[in-house]
């Protein structure tokens, strides 16, 4: 059975300021004027230094005579089937109702809404977003690995949206079911930076034709808070790095609850960030490192990261990873490429370095 791909943020939303280069709302039509293309960009906050964008993508006949492929509801030993929704019937609650939950499009920001299609959902939020900006949002949806221009790209696209409660804690969570091979781990930077990379691959639906292939994707496991003289430490860094200690040439795979990071961290001010001059008065005694300390911590660069938190041991799991059923030369045969496809340490040196920020409590080491 295939393992969907989830994520669940809780954050304030932001819209895009008017003059920005990504768009809140845009309506276009296809090059063959056939097609309504309508497209929602909104952005996510955690923190002031970790942020998410999300879209909502919709496409619809002109004519409006299209249909909505849909799925229906079981009745008792009767398993639901495929459905073909006219589009005029797309808002009848009478067909809403006939439509399993797992198809649905679901709005609560003070009122309960039900939608079939993203292009109601996308109408409705252009009017509703605007006045939750800066509230605390939940949505949850569908994690996506896509290839275009040369690059990866995740995307993150809603199903449900609601106003968070307010005990919720801030976070940008996905699980991911996560292929690997043997020689997938690698621990190059673990020395000096506390990280281990894992390059790995997510199984992704490309479209009706080419059906589902696997999407290079990179992960790390951080240990910058692990003490090496806390046994307790120690052995939850083992216990991560053996779950990709596999022999043979086969791809095994497990599902991850991911941590999802986007911004630039605040970082430790060192004698490193020191200018030339301020060096030399620490040197001579006449200052301290901490006089040329700034007010607030600087920052480093802008990251993607996708930090790997738990694996996730349930269901086919309970022992770990499992095979995925595929020799090495069938599971690269299913690998997608095209001519702008980039290799897997062309994604890595994309994506940047990876880190996680971590509470200081041993729940939340990784």
């Amino acid at each position: 059975m295939a393992f969907n791909n989830k994520f669940n943020f809780v954050g304030e939303i932001f819209i895009p300021k008017a003059e920005s280069k990504m768009k809140f709302f845009e309506e276009s039509k296809s090059k063959d004027g056939k097609w309504n293309l309508t497209k929602m960009k909104f952005g996510m906050n955690v923190d002031k230094s970790n942020g998410q964008f999300a879209e909502i993508f919709s496409c619809s006949t002109v004519d409006s005579k299209g249909k909505i492929s849909s799925f229906s509801k079981n009745e008792g030993d009767k398993k639901g089937s495929k459905l073909e929704i006219p589009w005029k019937d797309r808002n009848d609650q009478k067909i809403i109702n006939m439509v399993a939950d797992f198809k649905l499009l679901k709005v609560n920001l003070g009122e309960e809404k039900v939608f079939l299609h993203e292009y109601d959902m996308v109408q409705y939020l252009k009017e509703e977003f605007p006045k939750h900006a800066g509230k605390k949002i939940y949505i949850g949806g569908d994690f996506k690995v896509e290839s275009g221009g040369g690059k990866t790209y995740q995307k993150f696209n809603p199903k449900f949206i609601k106003l968070a409660n307010e005990d919720e804690k801030p976070r940008f969570q996905c699980t991911v079911d996560v292929f690997f091979n043997a020689d997938s781990m690698t621990e190059d930077r673990f020395e000096e930076d506390k990280l281990i990379d894992v390059a790995g691959y997510v199984s992704q639906y490309i479209d009706k034709d080419t059906g589902s292939k696997f999407m290079p994707m990179n992960f790390v496991i951080n240990a910058s808070k692990v003490d090496v003289n806390n046994p307790d430490h120690v052995k939850r860094l083992n216990y991560l790095k053996n779950i990709f200690k596999i022999s043979g040439d086969s791809f095994c795979h497990i599902p991850w609850e991911i941590n999802a990071f986007r911004g630039a961290e605040e970082v430790e001010f060192t004698e490193d960030m020191l200018t030339d001059s301020q060096r030399e008065q620490v040197e001579l005694g006449i200052s301290k490192i901490e006089d040329f300390k700034p007010k607030t911590k600087p920052v480093g660069g802008n990251k993607i990261e996708f930090r790997l938190s738990k694996p996730l041991i349930e269901g086919a799991f309970t022992d770990g990873a499992v095979d995925s059923g595929l020799s090495e030369e069938e599971f690269r045969a299913q690998i997608y490429t095209t001519s702008e496809t980039k290799t897997v340490t062309q994604v890595k040196e994309e994506t940047g370095v990876q880190l996680f920020e971590m509470d200081d409590d041993d729940e939340d080491l990784f």
